[in-house]
């Protein structure tokens, strides 16, 4: 736990020192050029974005400690993989647009409801895709569900295509020290919540680098759902 804490502190300064230095600049007066119009739009936008982006965190964060400290109880339903798919893809369909991010879902025919706290595992898609999103501009990211005969568990995943990821472990990635050629250091919050949210549901986020690195391959296993 003082990890994940530690590790978000550095997550929540990003933000809020853009949202400080944005309204320091359009603050200070500009020596010999007056501030247009579409300059100050520009800042504000870059101040409601960060600001819509810190919000978001937030209300994550106190979600997930009103779970830890059983003020909320995670409620097991029968759910469709698929749909929870189609659910996040349309909520982040504005950024995936803005960053010509193209999606494919595939998911075996006969693949059974899982077993999962819908507003958890919705949580977690969201933040991992979110993070995918951001990654890397003009990428294609698969999001996949299999039923695994001998372990009887669903294996859950997303994948990006055409990026070289540097990193071996999810601990290089969660941390913040890995980052992609072309894009920079990943975006840690997602990943961490995700981590988070799915250890305390009892399940385990991991990370599979292809052999080539252009690939970046984040899965969890959920149970099927079962007739109680």
């Amino acid at each position: 736990r003082t990890d994940f804490l530690s590790r978000m502190s550095h997550d929540f300064r990003l933000p809020l020192s853009a949202i400080l230095g944005f309204c320091q600049i359009a603050l200070t007066p500009i020596k010999g050029a007056a501030f247009n119009k579409n300059s100050k739009e520009e800042l504000f936008e870059k101040i409601f974005h960060n600001g819509q982006k810190l919000e978001k965190m937030i209300t994550d964060l106190l979600e997930l400690s009103t779970i830890e400290m059983g003020h909320e109880r995670i409620d097991q339903r029968s759910l469709s993989l698929k749909d929870a798919f189609k659910d996040v893809l349309l909520s982040l369909q504005p950024s995936l647009t803005a960053n010509r991010v193209e999606t494919q879902i595939e998911v075996d025919p006969d693949l059974p409801r899982v077993s999962a706290d819908f507003r958890l595992l919705r949580n977690v898609l969201f933040n991992l895709l979110n993070t995918l999103i951001h990654s890397k501009p003009k990428s294609h990211i698969l999001l996949f569900g299999r039923f695994k005969k001998q372990s009887k568990q669903i294996e859950v995943g997303l994948q990006i295509s055409n990026v070289v990821i540097k990193a071996e472990s999810l601990e290089e990635m969660l941390s913040g020290v890995c980052s992609s050629t072309d894009q920079g250091n990943w975006e840690t919050f997602g990943l961490n919540m995700s981590f988070r949210l799915l250890e305390i549901s009892g399940s385990k986020l991991e990370f599979i680098p292809s052999p080539q690195g252009e690939k970046a391959r984040f899965r969890f296993f959920l149970a099927p759902w079962e007739d109680q």
